[in-house]
């Protein structure tokens, strides 16, 4: 039993690896490369708080009062929208071609544990940018998906650092 325990975590590691040798380093530029990528980075690597994100995110959509399962629906084809048609030209963009002066305030709100987006290539973006304003927001305990597992942090974060802002420009 207790052999069991051990040798089937390194099967299932040694099926991600080759996984990941069979889609090769750039499995970002296709989708159903990147969706190989993107479930094994779930299952090792997503923080606690994204580990059920799938089953709590449904459940709050399917009960969310007044939404229909229509509007789910909707988001569903959304996500799959911009998988399909958005992510190639996503794919090819760098912001910093955009320039670094912004003439509005800007925030980031980086999940902390994020592996989807790298908190050191976004920290990176936000040193190079300058804006009247702007803030980086680390939320501890959180990866990518942090506006879906803690939408209670994210408001708060608004609340506290946009909303002043925003008033104060007569927003």
């Amino acid at each position: 039993m207790r052999t069991w325990k051990i040798v089937r975590p390194i099967g299932k590691m040694l099926l991600a690896l080759a996984d990941l040798e069979k889609i090769g380093p750039t499995y970002y530029e296709d989708r159903d490369r990147l969706h190989i990528e993107r479930g094994w980075l779930r299952k090792y690597m997503a923080p606690p708080s994204e580990q059920s994100m799938t089953s709590k995110t449904l459940k709050q959509m399917y009960f969310a009062p007044g939404y229909s399962l229509g509007e789910y629906l909707d988001f569903d084809d959304g996500t799959m929208f911009s998988l399909r048609d958005l992510w190639p030209s996503v794919v090819k963009t760098d912001l910093r071609t955009l320039g670094p002066d912004f003439n509005v305030p800007v925030f980031i709100l980086q999940g902390a544990d994020d592996y989807q987006t790298p908190t050191g290539l976004a920290r990176s973006y936000y040193d190079f940018i300058s804006a009247p304003k702007k803030e980086f927001v680390l939320i501890e305990g959180a990866g990518h998906f942090v506006s879906l597992v803690m939408p209670e942090r994210i408001l708060q974060e608004l609340v506290q650092r946009v909303r002043p802002v925003a008033l104060e420009s007569g927003c």
